[in-house]
């Protein structure tokens, strides 16, 4: 018979620990928050040799003497007896002995309980008292003690859990993936309620699952970052560490073990062993020796962690470590709280929240590096095991039982109110044809959730707001330089998709002064013709992480032609001389991937991209954003090669052109839809592009941003700050729900770093509650915001700070106001109130006023066409500034 493999033994391990560690947290969880048991009015706990009364309550939640009181039973007693009427039950000569005697009491039934009571200095009273429990007491708990309660025997163990079945049973080959796994069952065991009321064959299993798995963590938790990623320094220095970290924590260990579990089945037994150990140095040494050797171990492993990170030869590397080092040294909190428990403090409940929450963080920031970060190199596998999933009919069915199980209790009532005749069946009936129709658009669902899972969570996430910025930007910089370009473009893809490598070839003829990088003709060839004419040269390569060996086939390319697809990505061909196609360099499925840099139906190059790194094939998303980037370099490029041909107008005309087209990309396409509120806005540019800049920013959870900006000047300048302040402003929306103050001086600071000495910005921006409808904003030297009441009053919402770039430091306040419901809400640049006609008067305030007003009983979109065209009659539809309006209706 042949022995089992090491991954087999792995497997069976982590299977038998799943199901102790779920047994564990699910009885945990049914113990504290559905606990059964009738209410007797006292409180029991272990004492030497027995079960010891603790506290009798006099009354219980309905006012009346607890069955305890009632009985006679006094702190001190300790119980020696429990039976009923019948004679079932007898001495306690144990926890689980006490455990299924109290299991036993039924509510209005009698018992006999038998005592011990102390008196003083003579021999104990023993005492025959009756005690009749009642029905369970609902306990009234806290919010704060419910969400303690929650994250201690919830959030944590469930976490732990979940990672350690992800890591462990995803990888079970990989020794550190099967060792994360081992660790996290053991952090799922280390907050638990009491075994007492657990069903028999469980508390036993569970009584030395705790006694035993949880206190090796420490260990464990050292064990694992001596090898990951690579084995530590001290691991080479030292290899007999572990060894004897093992030994130091394990004898304690076992000494309060071995201490311990004999109660729970003879008290007897725990006398003889007490009574054995008593006055040994060594009992004592080990009795004090566990926590501080936990604590010495725990730091160690952050020692060897912070070693590893030093040493690490990547980027990739050091982030893994470091995100998953921020995240383990939560667990101090965790030793913090074990010390005031063996001191015999009771931690405050916001301890224990900010235990529950720190310690969560340990399994959520390695789950996110596994999968985010590709440790151990199981996301492709995750991404895998999900897509397949949301497709199978098993998941489809499982969905189709969740909505029926969710109508039914939701739906159901609420036909059979509505229909009360009809009966249940008819209930039924209707909740099944509702889930039907449910199920019916499920797939097409699904296949729409895994490209939004591809951007949050199984791929890098990117802007393409930012990107199309960032390539704007290059553009004005060097507008003539193509090699600034080429390498700002490939270093952007590579940082935001993680190709193996990335090749850049441009036509040979258009820049033949053009110099390729140093060193790559090594890794790439030029693209040649049958007749060995070059036609196409690498000028740009880049590599992961640098270590893997670069380059493209020793073969030189040939190419002849691009013909593009109708997904317009295009197929390389490599054609021979007889004409006929030899190999597609680029498929649908394949992981090479070539982009054509393609403008006005000319070829001008391609960008050659490999495999990602995740091995994760390129998804439409990417291909569609490296199209788009492909084609912003196509026009850069060549403008830059007809730049000598053309005047300076035309040149001017292109980037005009180019901004366009990306600032058209940076305001929004639709309102957010509010419960309270009402939006929306436009911006009408006085030329192509232009400074002004508005925008709704989702917060999520009812909070939405509204901003409204204006930079000095006019033109491409203009509108280049105004996408970059935009980026600022996105980049930094973080903190804006909660510090508004510090949002403006974020963004103040780095637009007066990144412009020059006489640019500035006024701006608005402002946060509001959908619930509360409460809008919290900061003025920047903008124009004054108006607020148009029902009762025809105006409320003005002016400056409450300077002007963004101008100083180094932003100085200003945020203000506050509600919008209560019929008032209407007008936000503007100057070019709305500084129009003029031919008599030279400006529109003012005065007759945006009256036109809103006039027209306030209509939509909010309504109002601002209504606006805007009164603005062009006004001034004879010659426009002299960026018209942008913004207008709220509250509801």
């Amino acid at each position: 018979m042949s022995r089992p493999s090491p991954t087999h033994l792995r497997l069976l391990i982590l299977a038998i620990l799943l199901l102790v560690a779920g047994a564990n947290s699910a009885l945990n969880l049914r113990q504290f928050f559905f606990s059964g048991k009738p209410y007797t009015g006292m409180k029991v706990v272990r004492d030497l040799g027995g079960m010891t009364v603790q506290e009798v309550f006099i009354r219980d939640n309905l006012d009346r003497p607890s069955p305890a009181f009632t009985a006679g039973i006094l702190p001190g007693d300790r119980i020696d007896t429990i039976e009923d009427q019948e004679g079932r039950g007898g001495r306690i000569t144990g926890i689980f002995d006490f455990a299924d005697r109290i299991r036993m009491f039924e509510p209005g039934r009698t018992y006999s309980i038998q005592v011990f009571r102390p008196t003083g200095n003579g021999p104990p009273q023993h005492l025959f008292l009756s005690i009749t429990p009642r029905e369970k007491q609902s306990i009234p708990i806290s919010f704060r003690d419910l969400i303690s309660a929650l994250g201690i025997f919830v959030w944590v163990p469930l976490a732990m859990i979940l990672a350690g079945s992800l890591v462990g049973f995803l990888r079970p080959g990989d020794k550190n993936a099967f060792l994360a796994g081992i660790l996290f069952f053991a952090f799922a065991a280390v907050f638990n309620v009491n075994l007492i009321s657990f069903p028999p064959f469980w508390r036993e299993l569970l009584l030395f699952y705790r006694k035993i798995i949880p206190g090796l963590a420490p260990f464990l938790f050292l064990l694992f970052f001596l090898r990951y990623p690579f084995p530590s320094p001290m691991e080479k220095k030292a290899p007999w560490l572990k060894y004897a970290a093992f030994w130091i924590l394990f004898l304690p260990q076992a000494y309060h073990a071995a201490m311990d579990i004999p109660a729970y089945f003879s008290f007897e037994w725990e006398l003889h062993l007490i009574q054995a150990t008593a006055g040994r140095a060594w009992a004592g040494f080990l009795n004090r020796l566990y926590f501080p050797a936990a604590c010495a171990l725990y730091f160690l492993g952050i020692v060897s962690l912070a070693l590893n990170e030093e040493k690490a030869q990547t980027a990739g590397d050091r982030r893994r470590l470091a995100l998953i080092g921020g995240g383990s040294a939560g667990l101090v909190s965790l030793f913090i709280l074990d010390l005031l428990t063996r001191l015999g403090v009771q931690a405050p409940t916001w301890l224990k929240l900010a235990t529950s929450a720190l310690v969560g963080l340990f399994p959520l920031s390695f789950v996110y590096a596994v999968i985010k970060h590709r440790v151990f190199g199981i996301r492709f596998m995750v991404r895998r095991g999900l897509q397949y999933a949301l497709i199978s009919r098993g998941f489809l069915a499982l969905e189709a039982l969740l909505i029926f199980t969710a109508l039914f209790f939701l739906a159901g009532p609420l036909i059979a109110g509505l229909f009360p005749r009809a009966g249940q069946s008819f209930a039924s009936v209707g909740t099944a044809a509702i889930t039907l129709v449910l199920v019916a658009g499920l797939r097409w669902i699904n296949c729409r959730v895994m490209p939004v899972i591809d951007r949050w969570f199984f791929r890098d996430a990117y802007d393409a707001r930012l990107i199309l910025t960032e390539l704007s930007h290059s553009i004005r910089r060097s507008p003539s330089r193509p090699d600034l370009l080429l390498n700002t473009v490939s270093d952007r893809i590579q940082r935001t998709l993680h190709p193996r490598w990335l090749t850049i070839f441009l036509r040979e003829d258009d820049w033949s002064d053009l110099e390729p990088e140093d060193g790559l003709a090594e890794v790439a060839l030029p693209v040649r013709r049958s007749d060995g004419e070059e036609l196409y040269r690498p000028f740009i390569h880049r590599r992961e992480g640098g270590r893997d060996p670069a380059g493209i086939d020793s073969t030189p390319f040939r190419l002849e032609a691009v013909i593009p697809e109708t997904d317009g990505l295009g197929l390389l061909l490599d054609r021979a001389a007889g004409g006929e196609p030899e190999s597609a360099m680029l498929t649908r499925d394949s992981s090479l991937l070539i982009i054509p840099l393609v403008t006005g139906g000319d070829v001008l190059g391609f960008m050659v991209l490999a495999e990602k790194r995740s091995e994760e094939p390129y998804s439409r998303e990417d291909r569609e954003l490296l199209l788009t980037v492909a084609e912003q370099i196509a026009i850069a490029l060549d403008h830059g090669r007809l730049a000598a041909q053309l005047t300076q107008q035309e040149m001017l005309q292109r980037e005009l052109e180019i901004a366009q087209e990306v600032q058209a990309r940076l305001f929004p396409q639709k309102a957010p839809e509010l419960k309270t509120l009402e939006l929306a806005g436009d911006c009408i540019q006085a030329r192509e592009v232009g400074g002004d800049y508005y925008d709704f920013i989702e917060f999520g959870k009812g909070w939405v941003g509204l901003v409204l900006a204006d930079i000095a000047g006019k033109g491409i300048s203009a509108a280049l700050l105004m996408a970059s302040l935009q980026a600022s402003l996105r980049s930094q929306q973080s903190v804006a729900v909660e510090n508004l103050q510090k949002l403006a001086m974020l963004v103040n600071r780095q637009f007066n770093q990144t412009s020059a000495a006489n640019r500035f910005a006024t701006l608005f921006f402002g946060i509001y509650h959908d619930d509360n409808r409460l809008l919290r904003y900061v003025n920047c030297g903008h124009q004054a915001a108006l607020i148009l009441r029902p009762d025809g009053t105006t409320e003005r919402l002016p400056a409450t700070g300077t002007v963004l770039g101008a100083f180094q430091e932003w100085e200003g306040s945020v203000a506050g106001v509600k919008l209560k419901p019929e008032d209407l809400f007008l936000l503007f640049s100057d070019g709305i109130t500084e129009a003029v006609n031919r008599k030279g008067e400006e529109f003012g305030e005065s007759r945006l006023i009256d036109i809103a007003r006039k027209h306030r009983h209509l939509p909010a979109s309504q109002i601002l066409d209504k606006v805007i065209d009164r603005v062009g009659e006004f001034s004879g539809r010659v426009q002299r500034d960026d018209l942008t309006l913004m207008i709220a209706r509250a509801r």
